[in-house]
This record gives structure tokens, C-alpha cells and sequence, in this order.
């Protein structure tokens, strides 16, 4: 599993591609998604200011982008669950664990 990194206090998004099978899946139809760390659950519904995003304008099939640098997290190496709703699974897919290594500001003035 490979971690991810998560910079408090800036805009850096980790870029994912989600595959099954080794093609990346079709999202259009998911209605929301929702990522667990450290007992917090986040939530969205791709609209504007969510936290991930998916299936916008220029993105590739399967790319979704999870903007954590502004939330209350605490500083640490996390495992973290990522779960994928459509129509047709009302209770949300498990997608699996994705690696998170949150890190302290940078840029201490």
C-alpha cells in the first residue's frame, strides 16, 4: 500500500485513479464518497468546496482528488477507508485502505 501525503495547511490534493480489474471505473454515477482517518469521517457530493472530487472537467476516467491540507487532523501516518455510493449500492462500496502520512505546516512564520 502506498501512503499518500497530507501537508496541513496547503492545497496539494492526492490524485488517485480508481480500477477494477485494471481499468479505471466510470464515476459519473456516483452520488457521493466518503473517506475515514483516524475515527473522522469525511464526506462529499463532488459539489463545490467538498473535499474530494470526482469526475470533473479535465479529470481522466476514474481520477478522483481529495483536498485533506485544510482539515483538523492530527499530525501522523494513517489508514485510512475510502467508500464509494451510486444508485445502485445505496450502502456504499469499500474501495479500500489508502495510506495517509499527515505532516505538520511547512512554512512556520
Amino acid at each position: 500500500m502506498d501512503t499518500e501525503l497530507v501537508y496541513l495547511g496547503h492545497s496539494n490534493s492526492i490524485d488517485l485513479i480508481l480500477m477494477s480489474d485494471g481499468v479505471a471505473v466510470d464515476l459519473t454515477s456516483a452520488t457521493k464518497m466518503t473517506l475515514t482517518i483516524n475515527g473522522k469521517t469525511f464526506t462529499s457530493s463532488n459539489g463545490g468546496g467538498d473535499l474530494i472530487l470526482w469526475s470533473q472537467t479535465g479529470y481522466s476516467v476514474g481520477e478522483i482528488r481529495i483536498f485533506l491540507g485544510d482539515q483538523t487532523i492530527a499530525v501522523g501516518r494513517y489508514e485510512s477507508i475510502l467508500v464509494v455510493y451510486n444508485p445502485s449500492n445505496v450502502k456504499g462500496i469499500v474501495w479500500g485502505n489508502l495510506g495517509v502520512w499527515v505532516k505538520a505546516e511547512v512554512e512556520i512564520p
